[in-house]
This record gives structure tokens, sequence and C-alpha cells, in this order.
């Protein structure tokens, strides 16, 4: 008694669809890594099993777990999706970067598909300045309006 059987391989692929800048609103020391910054797809893999490894640590800041504030070098996608995994920034003057490996992980299959993803995290100022110069001498007034400054609208 014979039966045949069809075996399929298909390979794996990670495809990062969402690769944006990391948010921090000036005046904050912590932003929500949300899927807008960051996602990776895989039709052969569930967010539970695309992990993100840090390769190389943020130099102002650190990443953790949202809940307990626990420091984290490895995050899934999941945690991603849910918003349960944060920048905190330890320094308050500078724009900050790092760098992850982003792997499918299950129980026999470790591969690396995408490697050195720069992460990058900008300083987001609460006010913008709309007109570039103003001009202010020594001893009169200058008048200050919406026209030169605006922190109306968040941005």
């Amino acid at each position: 008694l014979f039966y045949r059987i069809k075996i399929v391989l298909s390979q794996l692929t990670l495809q990062l669809v969402n690769h944006t800048v990391i948010d921090l609103q000036q005046g904050s020391s912590e932003a929500t890594i949300t899927r807008n910054n960051l996602a990776t797809f895989s039709k052969n893999a569930s967010p539970n099993f695309i992990v993100y490894r840090i390769q190389q640590t943020p130099v102002h800041g650190y990443i953790s777990l949202k809940k307990s504030g626990m420091k984290v070098l490895e995050f899934t996608q999941s945690q991603i999706d849910s918003s349960e995994i944060q920048y905190i920034q330890t320094n308050f003057t500078c724009d900050d970067e790092f760098f992850v490996d982003i792997v499918h992980f299950e129980s026999k299959h470790k591969k690396k598909p995408l490697n050195g993803v720069k992460i990058k995290v900008q300083t987001r100022p609460l006010v913008k300045a709309i007109k570039p110069f103003l001009i202010a001498h020594p001893g009169d007034y200058s008048l200050l309006s919406y026209e030169y400054i605006d922190a109306r609208y968040g941005f």
C-alpha cells in the first residue's frame, strides 16, 4: 500500500512595509513604537514569530516594555502591534538611532533575511518657526506673532 504525498516548500520572506522615524515630542522622555513606525510582514509567519533583535543600542536612550519599564534587546512584531514597546530618552538634547536585525524565529527555523535596519528617533519641537528671521535691535522692541512662531497645532 503506497500513498502519494505532495510536499510544497515555500521560501521564507520578510518584507519591511513600514519604516519611519519615531517622533519624540520635545519635553517628553518616551515614545511608543507603533506599526506606523515599524512593521514587517510575512505571508509565512505570524507576527509572534517576527523578531527584532537590537544589534546596536540607542546612544541617548533605550528600548523597554511599556508596562514594566524593563529594558529589552529583543521584541516581536506582535508587541509593536499591541503598542507594548517604547523608546525612553535619557539625554534630552539629541536625536537618536539604533540598529536591528529582523528575523523569523520558530523552533526549527532561524534565518536572518533583514540585517542592520537603522531606526531613527527624532525630537519633534513644540514650537514651529514659520519665518526664519526676526530682526531685533538692542534696546528696541520687536513684535513676535504667529507669523514667526506657531505652537497651536502640535504638528
